[in-house]
């Protein structure tokens, strides 16, 4: 199931390549309209050809086609602004024209187009520094020049420009190094310039700038093999440039460089084909080069190189088409190659839905950066809590079939440490000792209220309240399944918590539930994983 946002903040950044810098805007959640951040534009390296965000929402990267490195900045929560990270740029190889960074958050893939490799690195965790995999960079084809991670984590593809095709990669789950699958490159159109995934992980799609068509395939979910799509390839604009899925699956959107539109599609659920939108395609300005969707959804830029400017668009929910938005196009800097959007939250909450767990099989892993000093902004917020550092994390465990509050609990976790909760012991009904089949969980780290600054966060999660909230933690989900056939062993899938912005009402209803439930009879208070570990 799909993550779910609230009133998020949201923002955009474009890499401008002629300026050599990095242009923030805030996105407003209603209109979709840009609004330049303050103190935009930011410096990048010499002509930033592509740029992207972390799944955390706290780092940004971009790839530097002629400097030879990768410029990383970290996120501003409440403005949006970027500062360097130290350390900053990190070397890459020769002409890196595309940066990707897989679901987790630990790794990050440069394709190198004149090197005809792929740059792979680790993410620190907490400062967002690139350090090399070992055995990097790994070959590529012909003129690699976009990169993509499936949303498993489990493959990464590489558009190979002037070889016609694409690379597939296995990615070690613990050394992030990449294999060659077999099969491997697979035939795409001429001119592949741009490879995307959609959010389900069954579909690929690549965008041949040099016959103006998308080339669609089906991923083997056990080996990352591509197979193509019936029908395929389909029939773009001119130059296609940039492809890219919305967050739903429903829609695929294709920059066209060379005729200024943007061509729009629906997607086959079960075969991945794609159909022309009515009115497609819509226009853009000079020279659309990267388009992208929002997070919710809602809206889809497009970067024109010809004219410097960001074209806008809401999206039609139910067709896909794309509108307009008043104002639209927005001023960028010189040469807008690549636009990314993202929803940073300075709200603690985390939400992620978990689908069909079993007993001992799923887990939520639950870090405090050791950042929780970090003001935030609002009503009821601004903790400065780096005087404390402890983090009391409370977990609510909601049935997604009624809505109903089944289990809540809360678990001390000191800065940098990092704790486990298992869905047996954790997530289980305090009534029924059941886990439900689908459940939604909720994560709101809080100051340790009262005598709990000492350690003890019991009762914390009937008992907080906005004024407590606090900042500092993030939390990802990993599940343990058979791996498919032929294979007889076991597979993980992680999955990040997503950042959400909870209301003092919002707040009142859990912690009220909670209240309910312990007093009822129920008896957890601290869950059950952080009391067996001693995490009080």
């Amino acid at each position: 199931m799909a993550p779910v946002y609230a009133d998020a903040q949201s923002f955009a950044y474009v890499a401008n390549s002629r300026s050599r810098s990095v242009s923030a805007f805030t996105i407003d959640p209603t209109t979709g309209a840009l609004d330049l951040v303050v103190g935009s534009a930011f410096a990048a390296g010499t002509w930033p050809d592509s740029v992207t965000v972390d799944p955390s929402c706290r780092f940004v990267y971009t790839a530097n086609w002629l400097s030879d490195n990768v410029s990383a900045y970290t996120i501003n929560r409440a403005t949006g602004a970027l500062t360097p990270i130290h350390g900053s740029p990190f070397a890459a190889g020769s002409f890196p024209d595309s940066v990707s960074v897989d679901p987790t958050g630990r790794l990050a893939y440069v394709a190198n187009e004149m090197s005809n490799n792929i740059s792979a690195y680790t993410i620190n965790f907490t400062t967002g520094a690139l350090t090399a995999i070992p055995g990097s960079p790994f070959q590529a084809g012909s003129g690699p020049v976009s990169v993509a991670v499936g949303p498993s984590g489990k493959f990464a593809y590489v558009a190979n420009e002037f070889s016609d095709n694409i690379s597939v990669y296995a990615i070690d789950h613990v050394t992030g190094a990449l294999t060659v699958v077999s099969g491997s490159p697979f035939a795409a159109g001429s001119a592949p310039t741009s490879v995307t995934v959609d959010p389900s992980g069954k579909f690929a799609y690549v965008a041949n700038s040099g016959d103006g068509t998308v080339s669609a395939y089906t991923i083997n979910h056990n080996t990352g093999a591509l197979t193509a799509v019936p029908g395929s390839p389909f029939s773009a604009g001119s130059g296609p440039a940039s492809v890219t899925v919305d967050p739903t699956g429903q829609f695929a959107y294709v920059a066209n460089s060379g005729d200024g539109t943007v061509s729009a599609y629906t997607i086959d659920p079960a075969a991945g084909a794609l159909t022309a939108i009515p009115g497609s395609p819509f226009s853009a300005e000079s020279g659309p080069a990267s388009v992208t969707v929002d997070p919710t959804g809602k809206f889809a830029y497009v970067a024109n190189s010809g004219d410097s400017t960001v074209s806008a668009y809401t999206i039609d929910p139910a067709s896909g088409a794309l509108s307009v938005i008043p104002a639209s196009p927005f001023n960028a800097q010189a040469f807008p190659a690549s636009v990314v959007t993202t929803a940073v939250n300075r709200s603690p909450v985390l939400v992620r839905y978990a689908a069909h767990l079993g007993a001992g099989e799923s887990y939520i892993n639950i870090a405090n950066t050791g950042l929780n000093g970090d003001p935030l902004e609002g009503p009821g917020y601004g903790n400065d809590v780096s005087t404390i550092g402890n983090v009391c994390v409370s977990l609510y465990a909601t049935d997604a079939t009624d809505g109903q509050l089944v289990s809540c609990c809360s678990c001390l976790v000191t800065p940098n440490a990092v704790v486990h909760l298992g869905a047996n012991a954790d997530l289980a009904s305090e009534v029924t000792g059941l886990t439900p089949a689908s459940i939604v969980v909720k994560l709101i780290p809080s100051v340790p209220i009262g005598a709990a600054t000492v350690g003890s966060c019991a009762l914390q999660a009937a008992g907080l309240t906005v004024a407590h909230l606090t900042s500092g933690v993030v939390a990802w989900g990993t599940t343990l399944h058979p791996a498919p056939a032929p294979s007889t062993g076991f597979a993980t899938t992680s999955t990040p918590f997503i950042a959400v912005e909870p209301s003092a009402a919002d707040v009142a209803s859990l912690t009220g539930r909670c209240a309910a439930i312990i007093g009822n009879g129920g008896t957890y208070g601290i869950c059950p994983s952080c009391k067996n570990a001693g995490a009080m």
